[in-house]
């Protein structure tokens, strides 16, 4: 709808049954980038008019520094709405900043989504008559690109439903809020099977 590539991030949701309200989301993964508000002096509102910044970006923008895109020290989340950023050449530019969506962008870390094979090289730096049998799993797939999150506490014999939405960040000049995709459609269903070896109490009684 607005010509750019504007993908976000991704959401795991896991529900008993396939209907919508059913779902609970599980854990996401988003860019980390922030929005900025401005101030309109003729409305009186804070306005959302442009798409999300990177903190590289911000830093450029707005950092104190000599070198302001390395300011290490500026951090957009410390503007709110009660402690708004003054742009020091021009007093009448008013910002203040959050995070979109919940900038968890750091696989294992800020995310507990992390790469299956953290050492697979990007197959896409290769020219494909120089891609080797290392780089795909026994289905056929880039490794790079194979991601994993386990969900646990999980409750045997039961069926649960298991889906994958990605999503973008809108427009903030047209006003478009961010679009995702069905949370029903291409669900995985599955049953959670005990193993087979193991004991189901401490007590050694069958």
């Amino acid at each position: 709808m607005t010509q750019q590539i504007d993908f976000e991030g991704y959401r795991i949701y896991i529900g008993r049954d396939s209907r919508e309200v059913s779902y609970s989301l599980v854990t996401s993964y988003d860019l980390s980038d922030y929005n900025k508000y401005v101030y309109n002096l003729v409305s009186g509102n804070w306005e959302l008019n442009d798409n999300p910044f990177t903190l590289e970006q911000l830093r450029c923008l707005y950092g104190m520094q000599p070198d302001p895109c390395n300011d290490s020290l500026f951090d957009p989340l410390i503007y709110t709405p009660t402690r708004i950023y003054k742009h020091p050449q021009y007093p009448d530019s008013l910002f203040y900043f959050t995070k979109h969506d919940y900038n968890m962008s750091e696989l294992g870390v800020t995310t507990p989504i992390r790469k299956l094979f953290p050492d697979a090289v990007n197959p896409t730096n290769f020219p494909a008559d120089s891609l080797t049998e290392d780089m795909y799993t026994e289905d056929g797939y880039f490794k790079y690109f194979e991601y994993e999150f386990e969900i646990t506490e999980l409750l045997p014999t039961v069926s649960y439903w298991v889906n994958v939405t990605a999503f973008d960040f809108g427009s903030g000049e047209s006003g478009l809020q961010p679009l995702e995709s069905s949370v029903t459609l291409h669900a995985n269903s599955a049953f959670l099977n005990h193993a087979n070896d193991a004991p189901l109490s401490r007590s050694g009684k069958v």
